[in-house]
């Protein structure tokens, strides 16, 4: 298992590892989220993420 302390770097370490599935803030320093699950779909990458928020009442929910 891996982690990393922000969006870039979990997007950086997908790039190196292959998880799945992959577990993700929707809210993180640096890059949102979504914004590794945006770099993935680009590289035509289709596996499963999961996204945990403490902000469900929020627009976050919509990945929810």
């Amino acid at each position: 298992m891996s982690t990393a302390p922000d969006g870039d770097a979990a997007a950086q370490l997908l790039e190196l590892e292959d998880p799945d599935p992959v577990i993700c803030a929707v809210r993180m320093p640096v890059l949102d989220g979504p914004g590794p699950l945006r770099r993935l779909r680009a590289r035509g990458d289709r596996r499963p993420l999961v996204f945990y928020t403490d902000y469900a009442n929020t627009p976050d929910a919509r990945l929810l």
